[in-house]
C-alpha cells in the first residue's frame, strides 16, 4: 500500500474539531522530501505499509504533519515506533526541537506523545463562527433580527 492510499484509508478516523482535522497530503510532498524540507517514516509488514509519520521543517523546529496507522495494526506500538524514528533521525542531524499536534479527544495519541517526551503546551481557545452572518444575527442575545 502506498502512503497516499493509507492516508486516505485512515482519514475518516482523524478527529474533527475546530483545531484538528484531516487534510489531504500536500501535493508537493515528494518534492519537499527530495529537497530535505520533509521526511516520511514507515512501518511495514511483509512489504505492506501499515503506518507512517510525516515531518516537515518549520522554522526552528520539525513539526509532525501526521501519523497514521492501519486500523488492523493500532494499539501495537506502530505509531510510536514511526514517530520515534522521525525524532531519532532528525536528532542525528542536529535537530533539538520538535512539535506535534493532537486533539484532546484522541487519548491514545496524547499518551503516545507524552511517552515520547513531547510536552503538552497550553491549550488554546478555538473560536468558530456561525455558519453565516444571517445565522449569527438571528442567534439571540447580541444578535439583531434580520428581515428579508
Amino acid at each position: 500500500m502506498r502512503l497516499e492510499a493509507l492516508d486516505g484509508l485512515v482519514a475518516p478516523d482523524f478527529p474533527h474539531t475546530p483545531a484538528s482535522h484531516h487534510d489531504p497530503l500536500p501535493a508537493d510532498l515528494s518534492a519537499r522530501i527530495a529537497g530535505g524540507d520533509a521526511r516520511a517514516f514507515g512501518a511495514f509488514h511483509r512489504g505492506e505499509l501499515v503506518g507512517f509519520t510525516v515531518v516537515v521543517q518549520a522554522k526552528e523546529r520539525w513539526e509532525v504533519d501526521r501519523t497514521a496507522v492501519d486500523r488492523r495494526w493500532r494499539g501495537q506500538g506502530v505509531a510510536q515506533a514511526v514517530k520515534a524514528s522521525s525524532v531519532l533521525d532528525t536528532y542525528a542531524d542536529g535537530v533539538r526541537v520538535w512539535g506535534t499536534g493532537g486533539a484532546a479527544v484522541n487519548t491514545a495519541s496524547r499518551r503516545m506523545n507524552e511517552a515520547l517526551g513531547f510536552v503538552l503546551e497550553p491549550f488554546w481557545l478555538a473560536l468558530v463562527p456561525p455558519v453565516g452572518w444571517r445565522e449569527y444575527a438571528e442567534s439571540g442575545p447580541g444578535g439583531m433580527r434580520v428581515e428579508s
